[in-house]
């Protein structure tokens, strides 16, 4: 901008600039003739007045001194406003259905030398009738003159925010009974509130459209059909504001190879749905709770942010877990398999070759499996890579890593308790690992305990709440003690890594439980031994069980001591290959009881204080 004019913000001029010759009725005039002129295309929107209740109303406002709103103009068509700048020479009882509001950011460009004048003297208000004299004396000898009252340009530099205010209490109702989670909006009150481009009404357009047609049984006609004919104003109005812009990306959504674009990417990222993530080495499955819009602007380039949870481990029950993962902005179109949040019907298996059917299935038999291993200690066999876990805000995961292949004990109540005081962790450096992110996790979103429904009161009044939601059961759950939940979604949400102890190694370590195996016993392998018979039926005698005139087997009831006798100790001597070690491998796979070997190393590292 050249010296000869300057630009404010109305949102920064306070009251003692009316001194320009603006007051704040003025502007307003201004701004609506300004409005009337900057229709794009030259297209002129249909004025509304206030009496009039159009099903659908588009709102112009601009946002005044101290922040204050003021509606400049209703119409029946959407109002194009063309940023950019143009020289000049209290709401009604009936609402429409659906109001659509715009907020505009306006500036005021005045010439320079209109600015040039002696700063006024410090006064509560300013007086038009007083000036300064030629010798710089206030008086009211002759009024100022207002040679600067010529009309400013003004600009409308931005459009801060569009939105869709619902005052339909029909078109709610039928809101909530479709939208079963969507924590970022609320349903709640006389009025809601949607923020451009309308996510929650794109994602339940097919919902709302069979709700129109399945209402429940306890709306009478005339409620149906009032609510049938709000149903279709909206999906009208988002079949004219998004309808191609929808059907466009569907049509990348469904080709060959699916792809989508950066701008659009949020039509297949809807709260409620799940999606996978490459987490702690593997492919996981999330919820999402909530997205916040990327953009791929040039200059203002932002990801999308997606906020999710789990069900993990934690303080001894499976509780949800919060995370939160990026996509980078992309320009033009992008393979969706090839984003870091996939959504689960376009996710084929870690080897690309599955189908999602298949992928939720395997998720729920692992989840399953993951339970039943975290009652209790296992004793498992592990063929494949540790899983190396992330940092979190709190704690470092000093594990071992590598592969594995051997016998494993299950527990992830030990592991809580021990793992972060052993010995090692005081010895070892720590691995180099990559900062945890900066971000801090989203805040844990509140779960639906009942399941959607409408809220007019001929549904209240009819509604039974026996009926829970899915998510009710998705507490904290302890499952040591707690029954196992009923529902799939939950074992597919559950994460698919527990913790354990690695008998060769005598370290903590993480499982993948798709490589977990129940461990099988080599029943004959004391039979292979090679020792004298009369000691091989001594050793057998020793580590078997006994029954008793019931036939109930137990150990060694002869103890009238509880809890006593129940152990084995054996002293095996001899000179090197003589099948000491062998004895006692051969002892623990016919018991089928987890062998853990100690040395002297692992007693005292001086081999004469072990001896003693």
């Amino acid at each position: 901008m050249d010296d000869s004019s300057s630009t404010a913000s109305f949102e920064e001029i306070g009251p003692s600039h009316q001194a320009l010759g603006l007051g704040e009725d003025e502007h307003i005039e201004k701004l609506r003739a300004l409005v009337a002129k900057s229709s794009v295309n030259g297209g002129v929107a249909t004025d509304v007045t206030e009496d009039e209740v159009p099903d659908i109303c588009y709102v112009l406002q601009y946002k005044g001194f101290g922040g204050k709103l003021v509606t400049l103009r209703r119409s029946q068509e959407p109002i194009e406003i063309e940023l950019g700048g143009v020289e000049e020479g209290g709401d009604s009882r009936k609402k429409p259905i659906i109001e659509i509001v715009t907020r505009v950011s306006i500036s005021v460009k005045k010439d320079r030398s209109q600015l040039d004048h002696l700063p006024y003297p410090r006064r509560r208000q300013w007086d038009p009738n007083f000036d300064f004299d030629m010798n710089n004396e206030y008086s009211c000898r002759h009024p100022r003159r207002r040679d600067h009252d010529k009309s400013p340009g003004m600009n409308i530099v931005q459009v801060e925010k569009k939105s869709m205010v619902i005052h339909s209490a029909h078109l709610i109702n039928a809101l909530r009974a479709v939208v079963e989670y969507y924590p970022d909006t609320s349903l709640l009150g006389d009025t809601v509130t949607i923020n451009a481009p309308y996510h929650i009404l794109a994602h339940h357009q097919a919902a709302l459209a069979h709700y129109k047609t399945n209402q429940p049984e306890a709306h009478d006609e005339e409620y149906t059909l009032t609510t049938a004919k709000h149903i279709d104003v909206l999906l009208g109005f988002l079949e004219k504001t998004l309808g191609s812009q929808i059907r466009e990306e569907e049509k990348r959504h469904n080709s060959k190879i699916p792809t989508a674009t950066f701008d659009n990417l949020w039509l297949v990222l809807k709260p409620g749905d799940i999606v996978y993530v490459k987490y702690d080495s593997q492919w996981t499955p999330f919820m999402i709770s909530s997205v916040v819009d990327g953009s791929s602007t040039n200059d203002n380039s932002t990801p999308y942010i997606i906020n999710c949870w789990n069900i993990s481990y934690a303080s001894e029950r499976f509780c949800r877990v919060m995370h939160s993962f990026d996509i980078s902005p992309f320009n033009g179109e992008e393979v969706i398999k090839n984003l870091t949040v996939i959504p689960s019907r376009f996710f084929r298996g870690e080897n690309g070759n599955a189908v999602p059917q298949e992928v939720m299935a395997k998720q729920v038999l692992l989840g399953k499996k993951t339970w039943e291993l975290s009652k209790g200690p296992n004793h498992m066999f592990y063929n494949g890579p540790l899983v190396e876990k992330e940092s979190d805000f709190d704690r470092d995961y000093l594990t071992a890593t590598g592969g594995l292949e051997g016998r494993v004990i299950v527990d992830n109540v030990g592991f809580s308790q021990y793992s972060f005081e052993h010995p090692e962790r005081n010895n070892l450096r720590p691995r180099a690992r990559s900062p945890p992110p900066n971000r801090i996790p989203p805040r844990k979103d509140q779960l639906p305990y009942f399941p959607p429904r409408c809220a007019c009161s001929a549904c209240n009044k009819s509604y039974s709440k026996e009926t829970l939601s899915p998510f009710a059961t998705f507490q904290d759950l302890d499952p040591t003690s707690d029954s196992a939940p009923e529902i799939d979604l939950y074992y597919i949400l559950l994460s698919k890594i527990v913790s354990g102890f690695i008998l060769r190694d005598r370290r903590w370590g993480n499982f993948n439980v798709e490589h977990l195996q129940y461990v099988e016993f080599d029943k004959e392998a004391f039979k292979y031994l090679v020792l004298d018979d009369e000691v091989k039926l001594t050793v057998r005698s020793l580590i078997g069980r006994f029954a008793n005139t019931h036939g109930q087997v137990s150990p060694w009831p002869n103890d009238f001591v509880k809890n006593k006798g129940q152990g084995r100790i054996f002293l095996l001597h001899g000179p090197p290959g003589v099948g000491k070690t062998c004895t006692a491998e051969c002892v623990a796979e016919l018991t089928c009881r987890p062998l853990l070997s100690l040395t002297s190393g692992d007693l005292n590292i001086d081999s004469y204080n072990v001896s003693i």
